[in-house]
């Protein structure tokens, strides 16, 4: 058994559970409520976050949902011999969240800061092309082991951003699939 510490809190005999993947994030009304659909079937660890994405509060262990089932929390600190007031929160007054929604505005702003700096990376590529080509026909009419040094130097530079551009654009491609995948996942539910 491990003794208890800020890294290895004693949630079970014999077993920490810990974040593994994260689903998405939910907003937390003022009263503190929040309203939302998990996946089925997984088993899922619920954890409060403060404005910097750290734990303020962390569930002691994790739970599972049935497809359609809905649960309810009366909060970590409430007596539990007695029943709670009746009180719905702000969030239940709203449909619930869709975990998918965070992650797909997490996506797109992703892919605009890319796309942005494709564009950039573009016009850079341009420049760094024709510098290569200007001294390669330098190094064709000088013949001078100096103007030859320039060009292969000058082509090292435009291969280099060539090949951050490919990166770029495959980095577009696979946030535009997991996009896809999202909206497909947020139209079925």
């Amino acid at each position: 058994m491990r003794a208890f510490g800020f890294q290895f809190p004693v949630i079970s005999c014999g077993a920490t559970y810990a974040v593994k993947k994260v689903f998405g994030y939910a907003e937390v009304a003022e009263d503190g409520s929040a309203h939302f659909r998990v996946p089925a079937n997984v088993p899922i660890y619920f954890e409060a976050l403060d404005a910097h994405g750290r734990a303020v509060q962390r569930m002691r262990s994790f739970t599972h949902f049935q497809p359609g089932e809905g649960q309810g929390c009366i909060g970590c600190h409430e007596p539990r011999h007695e029943a709670p007031a009746l009180h719905f929160g702000d969030a239940l007054r709203r449909t619930p969240q869709e975990l998918v929604e965070r992650r797909l505005r997490q996506n797109s702003d992703r892919l605009r800061k890319l796309r942005e700096e494709l564009r950039v990376i573009d016009e850079q590529l341009e420049h760094l092309a024709d510098d290569a080509d200007d001294k390669g026909i330098r190094a064709l009419v000088a013949e001078t082991p100096f103007a030859a040094s320039e060009y292969r130097e000058a082509q090292l530079h435009a291969d280099a951003m060539a090949r951050h551009r490919a990166h770029i654009v495959a980095s577009i491609e696979d946030l535009e699939r997991r996009q896809d995948d999202l909206l497909d996942r947020l139209g079925s539910s």
